[in-house]
């Protein structure tokens, strides 16, 4: 089982439900956690309400309403199961108690997720602070967590990643070295709106540039090739959840 932890204060269900049907397709069995802090991933879920489920969206099961691993896991054993049942679990992180610091420190992959606009930036860097003070709480030995940065819902303007990047040089944080950015169109957010509202997921009518953000993204933290990448998404474009 690898886990891949998501944090940034932006909305970004797009590419996490895009990420898990790519994997899906790959072959993996794929659990994506809604811990964010208004638990948005419900609506797709088919539960408005704030009842702690488990159900299977697109190919891959989707956890939304818990406060911890814990009581996910507590869930699952009414079935004979546990979080190791799955290949790949990844977590949309908002709540700051939700993993605690040796669950962080087994994560595989921690992906810093953020738009362009500088109020999220803003958010983003004072929840990260709060976190990093209760992560030393729990463990006074030096702790210097490594990040991907990921820039999404990004457009043509004069702003560049390294430049929104250089408010960020202060954390405590390894970078790693490249900066994946994700471009948005219109189509884009028309889709993401008509998905949402269908409580479905479709790929195939994401823009080009999207599609190559992600697999981008994908192969950084999978080390996946990428021919089997493209081959995955082209199977992900197939299926209508």
């Amino acid at each position: 089982m690898k886990t891949w932890i998501f944090t940034g204060l932006c909305d970004k269900r797009d590419l996490m439900l895009s990420l898990c049907a790519l994997m899906t397709s790959a072959g993996q069995k794929v659990l994506l956690i809604d811990a964010t802090l208004e638990h948005r991933y419900r609506y797709y879920s088919g539960n408005s309400e704030y009842i702690q489920t488990i159900t299977e969206f697109a190919g891959f099961d989707l956890a939304t309403g818990f406060e911890s691993l814990e009581q996910i896991n507590q869930q699952l054993s009414h079935t004979g199961e546990d979080c190791t049942h799955y290949d790949y679990i990844l977590c949309d992180l908002e709540q700051l108690s939700f993993y605690n610091r040796e669950q962080w420190t087994d994560a595989q992959e921690h992906v810093w997720v953020s738009d362009y606009d500088r109020l999220t930036i803003d958010k983003s860097i004072a929840w990260f602070e709060q976190w990093y003070q209760q992560m030393q709480a729990q463990d006074k030995a030096n702790f210097v967590p490594s990040f991907q940065l990921t820039f999404i819902h990004t457009i043509d303007c004069s702003l560049e990643s390294e430049y929104i990047r250089s408010h960020l040089e202060h954390l405590h944080i390894a970078w790693n070295t490249e900066v994946i950015t994700i471009p948005w169109t219109e189509s884009d957010m028309a889709l993401k709106l008509e998905n949402e509202y269908a409580e479905k997921l479709r790929i195939r009518p994401l823009s080009r540039l999207f599609k190559k953000g992600l697999c981008e993204l994908t192969g950084q933290i999978s080390g996946m090739e990428n021919k089997e990448i493209k081959r995955a998404l082209k199977q992900a474009e197939r299926k209508r959840a």
